[in-house]
């Protein structure tokens, strides 16, 4: 009776581990924060989300992911994440070349292939690098939260790393992928940071590498040298008010472009009320802004 006890519980466990919830990404007030070194070179780059309205996409709901670096200050809109929570799969949208990839896959298991991972390392010669092999999966204990961890391999076997569920990649968010030569940037990844708190590292270990470089964002982004006005707008124009060359494309909650220009005035008087995107892109960054047509 024993036996069959400790055999019904340690059933019972084991199926529990498997039907874990699955942990989403967190939007609204989340960083990402990792280095990038290349041939002595080093740059620290920071991922931030701060809008949890999104815009829709092939129906789906994307949320934008904004990017700031050091030493050289880049700001607005570098990609769009949705994360199908049905499936356990994140995916990415590109609004440079509006094209949509997968970006992790938490619903594998070990052994198991995953096609179709966006690449977007410039430095390799390799053209099969959107196919990676699930080493193992294991669960790890991260300031209280169970999270999965996938250590994923390529299909050449010379590297691995985990994506951590509900974080991203421990090289970088967007590149999650892996160094395959010698001439590829190596990114290490710092830290993960929800509502000022920092969730990875593990804080009560003494590691917490956000803040510092988390201000110098959040003053980069107040003080963008790009202003629009008025904003709201009741006639449906707009002002742009910069000393840079620039483009622009305003574009519906649809994620539907619906007018474009390069000249400092926006008409879209024609346009329903309600709010839309403004994507401006400099020659030094690219920002997206709401506009909002009352």
């Amino acid at each position: 009776m024993k036996l069959k006890f400790l055999f019904l519980l340690h059933l019972f466990l084991t199926i529990k581990s498997f039907s874990q919830a699955y942990i989403p990404f967190q939007f609204g007030n989340t960083r990402w924060k990792n280095t990038e070194a290349d041939f002595g070179y080093s740059k620290n780059i920071c991922y931030f989300s701060t809008d949890t309205v999104g815009i829709l996409i092939n129906g789906k709901k994307y949320l934008p992911i904004e990017k700031s670096q050091s030493p050289t200050p880049l700001g607005g809109v570098y990609r769009y994440i949705y994360d199908d929570t049905a499936q356990r799969k994140v995916f990415v949208f590109n609004p440079m070349d509006s094209t949509e990839n997968l970006l992790y896959d938490f619903s594998a298991h070990a052994g198991d292939t995953i096609k179709g991972i966006m690449k977007i390392n410039h430095f390799t010669s390799f053209v099969d690098l959107d196919t990676v092999i699930v080493d193992s999966v294991i669960t790890k204990n991260i300031n209280s939260i169970n999270r999965k961890y996938f250590y994923i391999k390529n299909i050449h076997g010379w590297h691995e790393l985990p994506y951590i569920e509900g974080i991203g990649s421990t090289a970088e968010l967007f590149d999650p992928t892996l160094k395959n030569k010698w001439t590829d940037p190596v990114f290490y990844f710092n830290c993960y940071q929800y509502n000022a708190n920092t969730l990875y590292p593990d804080t009560l270990n003494g590691t917490n590498t956000c803040n510092n470089f988390l201000t110098s964002v959040y003053n980069l982004k107040n003080t963008n040298s790009i202003c629009i006005y008025p904003n709201p707008s009741e006639r449906g124009i707009f002002n742009i008010n910069t000393t840079e060359k620039f483009e622009w494309k305003v574009l519906n909650l649809e994620g539907e472009i619906i007018l474009v220009g390069n000249q400092n005035n926006i008409d879209i008087s024609n346009q329903a009320i309600g709010i839309y995107y403004l994507q401006i892109q400099t020659e030094k960054e690219i920002v997206t802004k709401k506009i909002i047509k009352e």
